[in-house]
């Protein structure tokens, strides 16, 4: 019987908490209509920055609540990348939530987005996305190519953490296919793209459950 991973969300998402954990993230004060007459982009930052701390903390409802806000605020100050990235904060939150439809829901405009900018890391995080969703949706016939393409993205743009979380989805898409020769194939592309990271912080223990699954699954199917 194939076991059901449980950490794959954290997973995806680790190398965009990180990114937000390396920042100095200031909690912005006051509510949307106080600030919105002297709007500016760094007090939008500093409301995206709670945002991004309200996920790492796990409140989810606030970080929507937070995000939306966040959009009109963006859109009011005429800053589109910024509103796409609040879009992108909803989307990530409703996986955790387990909220697939709304997911992809939200991640379309940051997709559509991303790909008329040609931008190739916002395009990146957009396939991871929703490769995601249709992991958890066990459709892996629409998951794997979301996966390849982020990874093509990532190895051009020599992004090392996004590139083994990349890794790491396609050995867990080919796992849960029982193709266990692909997804050992992406399991030693992720050792070594780990490795070349030097034990980087909480990758490590998602790597080491990803091992166990691999093993225990191959076993069971040899």
């Amino acid at each position: 019987m194939l076991m059901k991973f449980s950490t794959f969300g954290i997973a995806l998402l680790l190398g965009f908490l990180m990114l937000v954990i390396s920042t100095s993230c200031v909690y912005a004060q006051g509510s949307l209509q106080e600030i919105a007459e002297d709007a500016s982009e760094e007090q939008l930052k500093q409301k995206q920055d709670s945002a991004d701390f309200l996920l790492f903390e796990g409140k989810y409802n606030e970080v929507i609540t937070r995000s939306i806000e966040n959009i009109a605020l963006a859109e009011k100050i005429g800053d589109s990348g910024a509103a796409y990235y609040s879009r992108y904060m909803i989307a990530a939150t409703h996986l955790y939530l387990e909220e697939y439809d709304a997911t992809l829901r939200y991640i379309a405009p940051y997709k559509e987005y991303a790909e008329k900018n040609n931008d190739t890391l916002r395009m990146g995080r957009a396939y991871n996305l929703e490769g995601a969703v249709y992991v958890y949706k066990k459709e892996y016939a629409k998951s794997i190519p979301l996966f390849e393409k982020s990874l093509a993205l990532f190895k051009e743009l020599k992004d090392t953490l996004q590139t083994t979380i990349s890794y790491h989805n396609m050995t867990e898409s080919y796992m849960n296919q029982e193709d266990f020769e692909k997804a050992q194939k992406y399991f030693d592309s992720t050792t070594v793209s780990l490795n070349s990271m030097k034990d980087f912080k909480g990758l490590t223990t998602e790597y080491n459950l990803l091992a166990g699954r691999l093993k225990m699954k191959n076993k069971n199917y040899a």
